[in-house]
């Protein structure tokens, strides 16, 4: 694996046997095969396509020898063809979003009435559609410089284009913005808009979807100056699109490694932390931080609700862990050092508090919040949150005893 794929070939620590490194590496190697044939019978189709064009004035001879009115009609079939291959929208324009979806709907919730009626245009008629719209959201499969020039054309029309694709994340003067954190980044803006040659038409990115939960983490953490980060993502399937009706490989099995996702995960926040360059007009990406990634690709469509409760605990023991060892040292300091200044932060012990609960607070109300709607998803299936009267005597006594042993002074016990 590290002979073909290269270093993230060292990452696939998964215990699997050899036979199933082997099988999923022929799959690797198959779908690699697939588009390789795919991307030759596109080009063989525009080629026809383009010799069809040249000779669509010429009269070909049929079975007979005689010279009849059949202009090029093998390449007319094959043209015909290659223009649903290629633009499937111009057959689906004019068309509403129920009939164009058919029967792709992937949504365990069925399809809103209001959406059903959208009218579905060409996204090529540039002109057509941005004369309709305020500002266009970008989200299609495409290449990547076929989605860079969409996107700038419909930028010169005046209209705004905010891109959930990946391929401007790279262009030096397009933000890609995450605003809780790098709302400056909006500056850079004005020299794009020069080079394009545009008083409002521009484009902003989104970056990668997982970037998007851990990039706010560390972004906190900036203050003390990490060097090294590693991270690993768990991607459930309908990440890439996928139910486990198309894709029932997946049904039991991870994959060990995502093309493209690990170097979006390890460069991708080195640019939302950069600094705009006033003088050049671009985004300079930050240096000193080296982020190490793993991308798996789990059997998960959407996340369980025990799991959802889980996490709802594991983000409660966390915070109770950091309130006993942070912040109860932070209360020590109060009585003994109270004018003490931290050296990163400048604040004082008091200051320190101050600020912690009012970042908390919000996320304990947020916890409460999905608590509650999660125990009422749950209660349907007989799982049900109980009041300590409702217990069984012996849950009662389990109860107690535990609790004790947590809180040996007996304050929570006798609550109970």
């Amino acid at each position: 694996m590290i002979d073909r794929i290269g270093d993230p070939g060292k990452k696939l620590h998964t215990g699997r046997s050899r036979n199933d490194q082997v099988a999923l590496d022929m799959k690797l190697f198959t779908r690699d095969e697939i588009q390789e044939i795919d991307a030759q019978v596109k080009e063989l189709l525009e080629v026809i396509l383009h010799v069809m064009e040249e000779n669509v004035e010429t009269y070909m001879p049929d079975s007979h020898i005689f010279r009849k009115h059949s202009r090029s009609h093998w390449l007319i079939i094959w043209g015909a063809y290659f223009e649903m291959f290629r633009l499937g929208s111009r057959l689906l324009q004019l068309k509403t979003y129920e009939e164009a979806v058919g029967d792709r709907w992937k949504m365990d919730t069925p399809m809103p009435e209001a959406v059903k009626k959208l009218v579905v245009y060409n996204v090529n008629e540039v002109e057509k559609v941005a004369a309709t719209v305020d500002f266009v959201f970008s989200a299609v499969d495409m290449t990547k410089d076929e989605i860079k020039a969409i996107e700038e054309a419909y930028a010169k029309t005046e209209t705004p284009v905010v891109s959930n694709n990946s391929a401007h994340r790279w262009t030096p003067d397009v933000p890609m913005m995450v605003p809780e954190i790098n709302a400056d980044h909006a500056e850079v803006i004005e020299f794009q808009k020069k080079r394009l040659g545009t008083e409002r038409g521009f484009v902003a990115v989104k970056p990668n979807c997982s970037i998007q939960s851990y990039a706010p983490v560390l972004t906190a953490w900036m203050p003390f100056e990490p060097y090294e980060v590693i991270v690993s993502t768990y991607q459930a399937i309908s990440g890439a699109g996928k139910t486990f009706k198309d894709w029932p490989e997946m049904l039991g099995n991870i994959i060990p490694y995502i093309g493209g996702e690990e170097e979006k995960s390890e460069k991708e926040p080195l640019r939302i932390w950069g600094k705009v360059d006033k003088e050049n007009g671009v985004i300079v990406p930050a240096e000193g931080i080296t982020i190490t990634s793993q991308c798996i690709r789990v059997p998960v469509l959407n996340v369980p609700l025990l799991e959802r409760m889980k996490f709802v605990a594991i983000f409660t023991s966390n915070l109770d862990e950091f309130f006993m060892i942070r912040v109860g040292s932070l209360y020590d300091m109060v009585q003994t050092d109270e004018k003490h200044r931290d050296s990163r932060s400048g604040m004082t012990p008091q200051e320190q508090l101050d600020a912690i609960y009012e970042a908390v607070a919000p996320l304990y109300k947020e916890r409460d919040k999905t608590y509650t709607e999660i125990k009422k998803e749950l209660s349907p299936y007989g799982i049900c949150g109980l009041d300590f009267k409702e217990l069984e005597a012996d849950e009662k006594k389990y109860v107690k005893k535990y609790f004790k042993r947590a809180d040996p002074s007996g304050t929570v016990a006798a609550d109970c």
